[in-house]
């Protein structure tokens, strides 16, 4: 019987660090291409120089976690247990929970760039068709990770935990803790746009990402047994 273990719990708790530092990279990369300098940050917000108006690099952070869905879903769709637990981790660390909730209360990345397209403002339609594409792309990963879930043991808790986890853990350690130690100046100096303890978490949590990416495999190989009704 398949089962969430710990270690691959705590291996996925690093991977939604690893993927929330991927998702701003992919904001402060695509920036300093574009406009030619590297994004003041912290460790969840950002800011180009008012000069630089594209919306592309808004749009580069939300793209990037989808595509990192996406391939999480092609892998919980794979028969062998150690790619399904590797696809159903990189589905929820992802955060795709977040990118709903934070589009239906008029947040986030996705209206942004609907605010730079349209001069600021965000009409009724125009909200309600980004939400509308935004629950059906994360919405769909969300369930593409339910069903990958069938036949494990502990099924509701297990995804209950990932599904919630990576905005629990996020948003205390990142945004509470760590941004609170930035604003009273702790390790602020800023290296490319980044202050040093965003660059010093993120080199961390980057070692820890190797070091327990094999726990990601799960706890074991078999092929994907066949979910009878109750499991659906």
């Amino acid at each position: 019987m398949q089962r969430f273990t710990a270690r691959w719990l705590a291996a996925f708790s690093v991977l939604a660090l690893v993927m929330h530092e991927a998702h701003e990279l992919a904001h402060t990369i695509v920036g300093r291409v574009l406009c030619g300098a590297w994004a003041e940050r912290d460790f969840n917000a950002w800011s180009l120089p008012a000069s630089c108006t594209t919306p592309v690099p808004t749009a580069a952070g939300p793209v990037f976690s989808a595509a990192g869905m996406l391939l999480g879903i092609v892998l919980a769709r794979r028969a062998e247990w150690r790619q399904r637990w590797v696809g159903i981790a990189l589905i929820f660390a992802c955060n795709p929970l977040a990118r709903i909730i934070t589009t239906l209360m008029r947040g986030g990345d996705e209206l942004t760039v609907v605010r730079n397209l349209s001069g600021g403002s965000v009409s009724p339609g125009a909200f309600w068709a980004t939400a509308a594409l935004v629950v059906v792309v994360f919405g769909g990963g969300i369930v593409a990770g339910w069903r990958a879930t069938a036949s494990v043991q502990h099924r509701v808790a297990g995804f209950v935990a990932v599904l919630i986890g990576p905005m629990v853990i996020t948003g205390t350690l990142l945004f509470v803790v760590l941004n609170g130690l930035l604003k009273r100046g702790v390790m602020a100096a800023p290296v490319a746009g980044m202050p040093g303890l965003v660059l010093a978490v993120s080199l961390v949590v980057a070692a820890m990402g190797i070091a327990s990416a094999s726990w990601l495999r799960g706890s074991g190989a078999g092929p994907v047994a066949i979910a009878g009704p109750a499991d659906r």
